[in-house]
């Protein structure tokens, strides 16, 4: 007989480290406001596993959020529109770094891990440099693996 325990078998295979990972940025990709796509993101010590920073994409802290999709109709990772004005939001691989400053937690060596709930996310230019001066090691996005930093 399979012993259940809240509704989860005990019996079940536990994840990989990377599946684990990835299980949490979708739920944090989850808190965004984002209408065109939600993305989350983690700083991972890959030593002792633990999760540093998370961060996911939307307008800055204190901002509205988006009524309408500025971008609707530019293909993804199109942030800045020639006429109008710019998508607000702040990527999540911005705001993991953004948050492990503002809380004086050093993520260099780590691993951040990005998930997108509507499409897998692309690395921006302007990410992969800002997570290089981090001190990130490695980022693994969801669907299509490591990035080179």
């Amino acid at each position: 007989m399979e012993k259940v325990f809240w509704g989860v078998s005990l019996l079940a295979e536990r994840p990989g480290w990377d599946e684990y990972f990835f299980g949490i940025a979708r739920a944090v990709a989850k808190r965004s406001p984002c209408l065109k796509n939600k993305v989350g993101a983690i700083a991972v010590n890959p030593e002792s596993k633990r999760i540093l920073a998370a961060g996911y994409n939307g307008p800055a802290v204190g901002e509205p959020h988006c009524t309408k999709c500025r971008r609707e109709g530019l293909p993804s990772g199109v942030r800045f529109i020639e006429k109008g004005e710019p998508c607000p939001a702040v990527h999540a691989e911005e705001n993991v770094v953004a948050m492990a400053a503002r809380h004086g937690v050093s993520i260099q060596g780590c691993t951040v891990y990005v998930a997108g709930l509507n499409y897998p996310p692309k690395l921006c230019p302007v990410c992969r440099w800002l997570l290089k001066n981090a001190g990130v090691k490695a980022v693994i996005i969801e669907g299509t693996g490591e990035v080179k930093l």
